[in-house]
């Protein structure tokens, strides 16, 4: 048979045409349908490619924050000095830490000078600790001090006690009571009542006492 017959050279008793439009509806939805899987595949690409992408910039996010931990708020308190140095971590009593770059030829008692500028509470007496073992104020070396040490400084801290203040009370009774108001440096207020006999000196020495304070 000629392979360029036409539909016209078909017996017409034979001729169905619902089987060509049925055929035609048949290759039309497995064309529908390899469209949807090409456009599934090329989405599920997409998707690879921007998780890919998305994983990519978490590791360098994760990279920089690192970086930057390890390197923020290194101090160096010596730059001008030109010798091997290592870092090391100073917590106060109020958990505050500063991690710093100091000269290994420094001793101990300099170590202490150099803590006095990081205690929560200036004038207070200090010791500083290396895994809760005292470090003595000495001219020895640091160099059993390894990189990367937590240095703690251990504040000594007066206990809040009313004792002094109760005492002003029997010592010039209670008349002519005066009321003097405190401002903390937060804004915070409290206002204690004095004798008006009590003299400057009892009133700063009362107020330091209740509040435990240097």
């Amino acid at each position: 048979m000629d392979s360029t017959q036409n539909f016209n050279d078909f017996p017409t008793q034979n001729f169905n045409p619902l089987f060509f439009m049925n055929a035609n509806s048949y290759a039309n939805q497995n064309n529908n349908n390899f469209n949807q899987i090409n456009l599934m595949n090329q989405m599920n690409n997409n998707i690879n490619f921007n998780m890919n992408n998305f994983n990519q910039m978490n590791q360098m996010n994760n990279n920089i924050n690192i970086n930057m931990n390890n390197n923020d708020n290194i101090i160096d308190l010596f730059p001008y000095i030109k010798e091997q140095k290592k870092i090391i971590k100073i917590i106060n009593s109020n958990y505050k830490s500063n991690s710093i770059k100091i000269p290994i030829s420094i001793n101990k008692s300099e170590l202490y000078s150099i803590a006095d500028n990081y205690t929560s509470h200036p004038s207070l007496k200090f010791i500083l600790s290396y895994k809760n073992i005292m470090i003595k104020e000495d001219e020895s070396s640091i160099e059993e001090i390894p990189e990367g040490a937590e240095i703690n400084i251990i504040e000594e801290r007066p206990i809040p006690n009313t004792c002094y203040y109760d005492s002003l009370k029997k010592k010039y009774g209670d008349n002519n009571i005066k009321n003097i108001t405190f401002i903390f440096q937060s804004g915070m207020k409290r206002v204690l009542h004095f004798p008006g006999e009590a003299t400057l000196s009892d009133v700063k020495k009362s107020y330091y006492n209740k509040y435990g304070l240097n």
